[in-house]
């Protein structure tokens, strides 16, 4: 693991030395115009945070104008479709999650827009840990003891999902069959609703987003049990994420990325790319974002689609073995 960890840190390193020596040179063969970052969603979420954190830093430190824009609507693919039909010339991005495209080609859905063939990945920014939380009623203070509890009492477990087939719910259901127990999913219009029914005990547990759930976990209402990602959140250090727990594999965070248009150049991919992960690489924007949650997960536009692939046929076959039912 170490010397995982040290090719990654030297990979990094030499990226960010490439993108510090070729900037100028390449700041000079750009138009100058402004670089259009479409977030798919309405302003507020986690991808118009990490979106505009990272356009205020490109724009103030780096010298190239990028300007948030706002597309939200059918589930974020009117943002996704509007950039996959711009024309490459690297002025209409994407920042967006790997989860819902990996999600969507997974349960075969057919849009006006192919993400694995109509997108080209720029490169891999942050992660953003699920939580597995439960209402600090239950007898439960660990993952253990969750798997014991569900297997003593079949039928007496549900957990909100805030979304049918999004992350969360297949987290859960990822989670119920490596476990080997069965739990009843209820879906929610989001994660306020189903925070409050939590805390409630209208549903036991939950695998959703892990920020608003942390000040309900410090204030006792609800018990953090595992946290989804490989390693542990820096909002709940305390809190082992379900890979050291056992459930070897287990490492699905909301991952955010930067797409362009297919067609992109090789070149015009290493310069945005340079662009982004020379941002989120930056000391004061790790901070800004940790806060929020959201931690750099910086990666090459290589890696980006390697996780995309891999997420894409992990959760088929999660859709599959539990008969998920997922809507165009």
């Amino acid at each position: 693991m170490q010397t995982a960890f040290f090719r990654a840190v030297s990979w990094l390193a030499a990226t960010l030395m490439l993108v510090t020596a070729s900037l100028p040179t390449q700041a000079q063969n750009t138009t100058g115009a402004p670089i259009k970052l479409v977030v798919a969603f309405a302003p507020g979420g986690s991808t118009d945070l990490v979106a505009r954190t990272l356009a205020e830093k490109i724009s103030r430190s780096l010298g190239r104008t990028v300007i948030v824009e706002n597309r939200p609507g059918g589930s974020g693919n009117i943002g996704k479709a509007y950039v996959a039909q711009a024309a490459p010339d690297g002025l209409t991005l994407l920042l967006d999650g790997t989860g819902p495209m990996a999600i969507s080609a997974a349960a075969g859905l057919k849009f006006s827009y192919d993400p694995f063939k109509d997108l080209a990945p720029v490169a891999l920014l942050t992660r953003l840990p699920n939580l597995v939380a439960v209402n600090a009623s239950l007898p439960i203070r660990s993952i253990a003891e969750l798997t014991e509890y569900a297997k003593a009492n079949p039928g007496k477990l549900a957990y909100g999902m805030s979304a049918i087939g999004n992350l969360s719910h297949l987290n859960a259901e990822m989670f119920a069959q490596m476990a080997g127990i069965s739990l009843t999913g209820v879906p929610y219009k989001g994660s306020a609703p189903l925070i409050t029914d939590l805390i409630g005990g209208t549903v036991q547990l939950s695998f959703d987003n892990l920020p608003p759930f942390v000040p309900h976990v410090k204030s006792g209402k609800l018990r953090a049990l595992a946290v989804t990602s490989a390693s542990r959140s820096v909002l709940l250090p305390e809190v082992p994420s379900l890979a050291e727990l056992g459930y070897a594999g287990f490492d699905n965070a909301a991952l955010f990325g930067v797409w362009g248009p297919a067609g992109l150049s090789a070149e015009q991919v290493q310069t945005l790319g340079a662009l982004f992960l020379k941002a989120v690489s930056d000391p004061e924007v790790g901070d800004k974002l940790r806060q929020s949650g959201v931690e750099p997960a910086p990666g090459s536009a290589a890696q980006l689609r390697e996780r995309m692939i891999k997420e894409r046929d992990q959760f088929a076959k999660v859709i599959r073995s539990a008969g998920i039912k997922l809507e165009q």
